[in-house]
């Protein structure tokens, strides 16, 4: 990896890095700890001299000795005169690196200011002992914000007299303050600078800036719509999308091609054979296997020979068969490595991954019906558009929860072959299980099968439909998918 990164950005400063920030190179990332990870991102990100630095919670996930040598490293770096933009919710870390601050509130910049200015503007803290029971109102002079007055009993016992702990925000002159404070018998007197979190909260505490306060300051783009304040941009989505259009095209174009010749041939073989007298003489377990049923209507011959073959079988087992290979592909090529390499978060990593499956199962379930109906008119009969939208409609929830047994083998094997494999054999026998238990005593076992929830057959021929089977396959895809989640988070952790 960093062989890859020096070649392509330099590396003069590799070696003095990596002797800061160690890191076992003969190790694969992926067993890396999170510090480990954290190291490797500074090392190449400073390993080839940048003039400018863009750090995101750069010490997140390091011990405080390697959180102490980062700041030495950025000091340094500063003073050569590289400038560095650090996003950070750890405000010490802020205070200790960065000479001026920004507030960033609801995606909008509140203020740029040095820190020291930011946090005397906030005023200095104040908390004393005195003797004496004294009101709040006693400490109402100019300068002071929130005066708060308790007794402070432990301390009474030993001094024989009330005792009063004050707390307040001072804004004024400490001349002025002290000046007020002498009158009292004090026992004890802290004043320090307000902590920059308070500093910082203060900003929303205020209302919140409108289009008007702060016009162009953030800056829009087509591909980064905003929600709720967020910029959602899923680059590694958009990346993996492209590169399923080809795979996309050529599917859909193979199912739209046995579209055609499917149609075609109903003509051909309702004229010249006795389709119902051939249903018939077919096994009962082949006819529940390939969900025929009146094959001498068009819509049994579609249902039998495109949708419970096509559909049901050859698409399913093509989306647990490319959903295997989300996480196991990268896993095996080594590019995981790289990415688990940045702060990326792996929930969000692997909801990346298989987002672009929606591309595929998108274009089949929108250009395959307009086909059908196309070859259908162009043969002279008819079909229910209703229910050839609904026989659709009701694929996408069984085609996600076969993805979703891919997406669960490829989180599990290391090997895009095992992973692969097992996801179709998963699918394809599942499909046989339920083929075989239909109409026995063990016809419950079925229910196991993503098949047993989407018949294509009770839909365009039967015009029945099963919204209860689309939300147990809907909920099954969501908990897999959760699952997988689960596991690939925890994976190499333990």
């Amino acid at each position: 990896m960093l062989d890859l990164h020096g070649a392509v950005q330099g590396d003069d400063r590799r070696a003095e890095l990596l002797d800061r920030f160690p890191v076992p190179l003969d190790r694969p990332v992926r067993s890396y700890s999170t510090g480990q990870r954290q190291k490797l991102a500074i090392v190449r990100g400073f390993a080839h001299d940048p003039d400018l630095l863009l750090l995101d919670e750069p010490t997140a996930g390091l011990d405080p000795l390697m959180q102490r040598r980062f700041e030495i490293l950025v000091a340094e770096e500063r003073a050569d005169g590289t400038a560095a933009l650090v996003s950070s919710h750890v405000l010490g870390e802020v205070r200790r690196l960065c000479d001026r601050v920004g507030v960033l509130r609801d995606g909008r910049l509140v203020t740029v200011e040095r820190v020291e200015a930011l946090v005397n503007r906030s005023g200095k803290s104040v908390r004393l002992l005195a003797v004496g029971e004294h009101d709040p109102e006693r400490f109402q002079f100019p300068g002071t914000h929130d005066p708060t007055v308790e007794s402070a009993t432990a301390l009474a016992e030993e001094t024989d007299a009330p005792v009063s702990r004050v707390r307040f925000t001072f804004t004024g002159d400490v001349n002025d303050l002290l000046t007020r404070l002498s009158t009292l018998r004090l026992l004890e007197l802290d004043v320090e600078e307000a902590p920059l979190e308070r500093v910082f909260a203060g900003f929303y505490d205020q209302p919140a800036p409108t289009d008007g306060d702060s016009e162009g300051d953030t800056p829009t783009s087509d591909d980064a719509p905003t929600a709720g304040g967020w910029r959602v941009t899923l680059p590694v989505a958009r990346y993996v999308a492209r590169r399923r259009l080809r795979g996309t095209a050529v599917v859909t174009g193979g199912l739209s091609v046995l579209t055609v010749l499917m149609v075609s041939l109903y003509s051909d073989v309702a004229a010249n054979v006795d389709l119902s007298a051939y249903t018939e003489s077919l096994p009962p377990a082949f006819q529940t296997a390939f969900g025929i049923e009146a094959l001498g209507t068009l819509e049994g011959f579609l249902a039998a020979e495109l949708y419970a073959f096509g559909w049901v079988l050859l698409l399913g087992v093509y989306f647990a068969y490319t959903a295997a290979g989300v996480v196991a592909r990268d896993t095996e090529t080594g590019r995981l490595d790289l990415l688990l390499s940045l702060p990326v978060g792996r929930r969000r990593l692997l909801g990346e991954v298989t987002l672009p499956l929606l591309v595929p199962l998108v274009a089949v379930n929108v250009v395959v019906p307009v086909v059908v109906y196309a070859s259908v008119v162009r043969i002279g009969e008819s079909i229910a558009v209703t229910d050839l939208v609904v026989a659709h409609l009701a694929s996408v929830p069984y085609l996600l929860t076969t993805a979703a047994v891919g997406v669960a083998a490829s989180v599990v094997a290391d090997r895009v072959a095992v992973a692969q494999r097992a996801a179709a054999g998963v699918v394809f026998g599942l499909y046989l299980v339920e083929s075989v238990v239909a109409d026995t005593q063990l016809a419950f076992v079925g229910a196991l099968s993503p098949t047993h929830y989407y018949d294509p057959t009770a839909i365009l021929v039967r015009g029945e439909y099963d919204p209860g089977g689309a939300v147990v396959l809907s909920a099954a895809a969501v908990v897999v998918w959760a699952a997988s989640s689960v596991y690939f988070t925890r994976r190499d952790l333990n």
